[in-house]
């Protein structure tokens, strides 16, 4: 059975972008970039957008779970690191541009 998750990708000054990570039954990992192409985990450029001529990097969000309240900073954030309640789940939720819809 094939399983799919909504992650989040920080690409600096452009923004956040929540695309979709696919599980394949004999455990190969796809994630799919902005341009639509569905690349294995772990390719050098992963995720990647095209911005004013130029390629350029994101990073994946990455959380701690901590005793912090998760709220509108977490919701709204544009950058990689999550310190709080939800471990990264909701990070960047509220201004993310979904890859692939």
């Amino acid at each position: 059975m094939t399983t799919e998750r909504t992650i989040r990708y920080s690409v600096p000054g452009v923004g956040m972008f929540a695309t979709t990570e696919r599980t394949w039954p004999h455990g190969k990992v796809m994630v799919q970039n902005a341009d639509g192409r569905w690349l294995p985990k772990g390719h050098v450029n992963l995720f990647s957008v095209q911005h004013n001529g130029r390629t350029i990097g994101g990073k994946r969000v990455r959380g701690v779970v901590t005793d912090h309240q998760c709220d509108a900073a977490c919701l709204n954030a544009k950058g990689h690191l999550c310190e709080c309640s939800c471990g990264g789940a909701n990070h960047g939720a509220g201004v993310a541009v979904t890859v692939g819809a």
